[in-house]
């Protein structure tokens, strides 16, 4: 069984940079981790 890392708030400065430098809106940002953490044995 895997076990997650818990996911911790970002500060205010790394949302925006992720929105702006990104060009990503922020909901699809966090979708996008969500799914990597579900998916994890795709980088093994």
């Amino acid at each position: 069984m895997t076990t997650h890392p818990k996911l911790e708030p970002l500060p205010a400065w790394e949302k925006t940079f992720c929105i702006e430098v990104g060009a990503m809106p922020w909901e699809r940002f966090v979708e996008s981790k969500k799914n990597l953490y579900e998916h994890d044995k795709v980088f093994k």
